[in-house]
């Protein structure tokens, strides 16, 4: 398992590194740090768009947000 302070290097060393970008999405999120989430999910669904993980976390922050229309087609795709 990834330790949170080495996403980052870890997604320098390999940009296609899903489960990189899914912590620090999460760890994002987490910390309320809602655009760095929404960017780190958002890498996940433009090299995987029918990632369900990734979809739902994207859903769960567009919630979040208020953005309800958004947040049911996210999580419809999961």
């Amino acid at each position: 398992m990834l330790e949170p302070r080495r996403l980052p290097s870890a997604i320098e060393l390999d940009r296609n590194n899903l489960n990189a970008y899914l912590g620090l999405g999460v760890i994002s999120f987490r910390l309320r740090d809602y655009d760095g989430a929404a960017e780190a999910y958002q890498q996940v669904l433009n090299r995987d768009s029918n990632n369900a993980y990734a979809n739902e976390l994207m859903g769960l922050l567009l919630l979040e947000q208020g953005e309800y229309d958004a947040a049911g087609a996210a999580l419809q795709k999961q």
